[in-house]
């Protein structure tokens, strides 16, 4: 499934979606335990602050073009890397890979309840369940439709209001 917030960037023809569309984000449902959300590496903010800005992450390269047909799973850092000077070493960044979807019961009410689940299958009826945070989508503010804008050309503070998601 592919999610537009922006018309001028995005994947073109995102993998794994079986019609012509740009997408900013792509969310790979392969099964109870291997689904993913990934970002266009043009609006991946992580890659942008941690990569590109405070150059604590390896850069993803090609990431300040538009349209450069490269995905990354949403990662969200934990903390950056940190000098240790008494020993003269780095401890490495950790990262929590915040686009690897749970599966579970959203139900409340069910007895397998699971708060924490992204998504679920039911087979009997054919559906899916999805909840995916707004935070994970790179939303500013939800209520207003604000996300963030294009960190290429505007840095952090950049913000576009938007009608939809496509």
């Amino acid at each position: 499934m592919s999610l537009t917030l922006f018309s001028n960037q995005g994947i073109k023809n995102p993998p794994g979606v079986n019609y012509k569309t740009t997408g900013d984000f792509v969310i790979q449902l392969k099964g109870e335990d291997h689904s993913q959300v990934l970002v266009d590496s043009y609006y991946d903010l992580n890659n942008y602050l941690y990569g590109h800005v405070l150059h604590a992450l390896e850069p993803v390269d090609g990431a300040d073009t538009k349209y450069n047909n490269q995905m990354n799973v949403v990662n969200y850092i934990i903390r950056s890397k940190v000098l240790i000077p008494s020993q003269n070493r780095y401890v490495p960044a950790e990262i929590n890979k915040a686009g690897e979807l749970t599966h579970g019961n959203g139900d409340f009410n069910a007895k397998d309840y699971n708060s924490l689940s992204d998504f679920n299958i039911n087979y009997e009826t054919n559906m899916i369940e999805m909840r995916i945070p707004w935070m994970l989508l790179n939303f500013k503010d939800p209520s207003t439709r604000e996300i963030m804008g294009d960190i290429w050309e505007g840095g952090l503070t950049s913000s576009e209001l938007i009608d939809s998601i496509n």
